[in-house]
């Protein structure tokens, strides 16, 4: 299987990579001729295997087949009746009904050659070297012509395409370098198609034109950049994530649109090749902020100021786009991701917490906080969830793997405490994170653009991706508040191999969700040494503005709390549960006027505690920062009332029964 460019999408279908024009000025001059009587074209492979293509008829006969990665490039008679084989000691092969040609150039055990252009003579042209030599051989046909690159010692040349004149000799060319960066020399006519420029990245691995005066040039796992040429590509070979192609020769491409032969594995590998630095933060209000020199467009990106229900995030590779997931099921492309824009599934609930999106960009799944699978889309096909919390916030990240067409064949669902659940058909990768059962911990997970990593999002923008080394200049958090909700890390591999450099009050407020052993293993807390009952038990400290909630003797969640001010305080003393209401509109029992009055307000899974009115519920006013010690001396203090976050309401109210013990101490 193949896995998709799961929070990193490919832009449209990628269909042949853009290109951008290069204007040269000259007369009109003649251009080499290509194949008028078959279509399709050949590729090269690093063992110098043939493997022709689109109906192309090619004469391979005599073909050498050197077996270890030496074959660089190849040049084709205009009839598909022969041609010739560059190896990288500088050796020409002819085959089928192509002429010797006598090498320029033959340094054996110097792997130094990288492109052969042969003129319409079939005896004469040139014969380019990795750092920039152009080496004439033939005849008067090939002059030699004055070059400049600037390339000495360095591997970098890679194609070399040749322009002539009626009589057939050269004057003058182009080189392209691995980057994409073409050359001319000489007085080469006007030509258009150069391809993309990936400065720094070294993707591209031949350059040739063709009669119409269009480049095409082939890229690293067989991609190619043509410019709009539609070619045959029918039977086009690749090999997936393996780099094996060398060199390809199209015949007769017509004008017009064309689909990227190759397959989504090789798409994806040059994806990651040519990724941007860094990547891009989610905040919990819809805010994105680039990192590490991300060239984000996030025009159009959507944001909720003061509400918390931004819930993940996916990218475009290039930076020029992307989709935010809200907490109801809705997704938001921007930028120039703008062909999905999908409702909320539910409305008003905030449930979501994941999404994957395919490469077609119209399908994908959403994953529900209980680890509902909800699929949509012609390429995503239904999947029995791996694990289902019935009620249960439990659910967070989801990330999924593709076939060659781009159809899932399984994934992986990640939940709060950092367990792992595959479904479908996944590679086997390393767990991205430590498990903490019991504790709420984790918040995304995705596969890396190389597909060969997962990375897990935890809380306060803790980043754990074990074998990763992305760059993280200017990555940020915001200390002990848990405002990060998603983090898209672009090229996995380019930066110092360093963690996610979060801040010490991020680091203490993340190891704090899982190192709390709950208030009765905590001096000072108020129910230091107390023994768990049998079956579910709450416990509630004043003095520590600590939740914990018990189950046959083991913790299984602990949170901070802000409870009742002074002058209301939170009424202490032996409990049980008595009566859940989610929504509940509170409405103050003070009249207006009164210090303590407050406007009627919805607040979400209330568990009642007391007759008096007190219950366990959020505080959608309070920000999460402002839990804890020292909260009922705040402006988010209680009216008697025990806050906790939005998910922990949710989960208390679905596992604790009407009836069990509570103690507030």
């Amino acid at each position: 299987m193949h896995a998709q460019w799961p929070h990193l999408l490919r832009r449209g279908s990628l269909a042949l990579i853009a290109a951008v024009a290069v204007l040269v000025s000259g007369a009109t001059m003649v251009l080499p001729a290509q194949a008028t009587s078959t279509t399709g074209g050949v590729l090269l492979d690093l063992y110098g295997g043939l493997h022709p293509f689109g109906n192309a008829s090619v004469n391979t006969s005599g073909a050498p087949y050197f077996g270890w990665d030496i074959a660089r490039a190849i040049d084709v008679l205009p009839d598909g009746s022969g041609g010739w084989t560059l190896d990288g000691w500088g050796g020409i092969h002819n085959w089928g009904n192509a002429s010797p040609i006598d090498t320029p150039d033959y340094q054996p055990g110097h792997d130094i050659a990288r492109a052969l252009a042969v003129l319409p003579d079939g005896h004469s042209g040139y014969l380019l070297d990795a750092y920039g030599g152009v080496h004439a051989f033939g005849g008067a046909n090939a002059p030699t012509f004055p070059l400049s690159f600037g390339w000495s010692g360095w591997d970098i040349a890679r194609g070399i395409a040749i322009a002539t004149d009626g009589t057939g000799m050269a004057i003058g060319g182009w080189v392209m370098d691995g980057f994409g960066g073409v050359h001319a020399f000489g007085s080469p006519p006007t030509t258009s198609g150069a391809p993309t420029y990936y400065g720094g990245r070294d993707v591209w691995q031949k350059l040739h034109v063709t009669s119409s005066g269009q480049f095409y040039a082939l890229g690293r796992w067989g991609l190619l950049s043509d410019a709009g040429l539609a070619p045959d590509v029918s039977s086009y070979p690749d090999w997936g994530a393996w780099n094996a192609a060398r060199d390809v020769v199209l015949f007769s491409p017509p004008s017009g649109a064309a689909t990227q032969p190759a397959s989504i594995a090789a798409q994806r590998e040059f994806a990651a090749a040519v990724a941007p630095s860094g990547g891009v933060i989610l905040d919990l209000f819809g805010n994105l902020h680039p990192f590490g020199g991300y060239p984000l467009d996030s025009a159009g990106a959507p944001s909720w100021p003061g509400w918390d229900i931004a819930r993940g995030l996916a990218l475009l590779p290039d930076g020029s786009g992307g989709w935010t997931l809200d907490g109801w099921g809705g997704i938001h492309g921007w930028g120039a991701a703008t062909g999905l824009n999908h409702a909320a599934l539910w409305p008003g609930w905030d449930v979501a917490r994941g999404f994957a999106l395919l490469p077609d960009q119209h399908s994908g799944y959403v994953l529900d906080a209980f680890g509902g699978l909800h699929a949509f889309g012609p390429n995503a096909p239904v999947f029995t969830p791996p694990a289902y919390w019935g009620g249960q916030d439990i659910a967070r990240g989801l990330d999924v793997v593709t076939d060659a067409s781009g159809t899932a064949t399984g994934g992986w669902v990640l939940d709060r405490s950092g367990g792992l659940h595959p479904f479908g058909a996944v590679p086997a990768l390393a767990d991205p994170a430590a498990s903490y059962p019991g504790h709420d911990v984790w918040q995304k997970i995705h596969l890396s653009l190389d597909a060969q990593h997962l990375y897990a999002v935890g809380r306060y923008g803790v980043v754990s991706a074990p074998g990763m080394s992305p760059t993280w200049s200017g990555y940020l958090d915001w200390g002990g508040w848990n405002a990060t909700r998603d983090v898209v890390v672009a090229n996995p591999f380019d930066g110092s191999g360093q963690e996610a450099p979060v801040s010490a009050a991020a680091r203490a407020a993340f190891t704090a969700t899982y190192s709390v052993a709950g208030v009765i293993a905590k001096p000072g807390c108020g129910a230091s040494g107390w023994v768990p009952p049998a079956g579910k038990w709450i416990v509630i400290s004043l003095e520590c503005q600590e939740l914990s909630a018990y189950q046959n003797g083991q913790l299984l969640e602990d949170m901070l709390v802000t409870t009742g001010r002074p002058a209301l305080p939170t009424q202490r003393g032996h409990t049980h549960v008595l009566n859940k209401n989610h929504p509940f509109l509170m409405v103050s029992p003070w009249p207006r006027g009164s210090q303590y009055y407050y406007n009627p307000s919805w607040v979400q899974y209330v568990t009642w505690i007391w007759p008096n009115g007190t219950g366990i519920h959020d505080a959608y006013w309070e920000p999460d920062s402002a839990l804890g010690p020292g909260s009922t001396l705040g402006p988010y203090a209680s009216h008697g009332c025990i806050h906790v976050t939005l998910p922990m309401a949710q989960w208390i109210y679905y596992w604790a029964d009407v009836g069990i013990p509570v103690d507030v101490v």
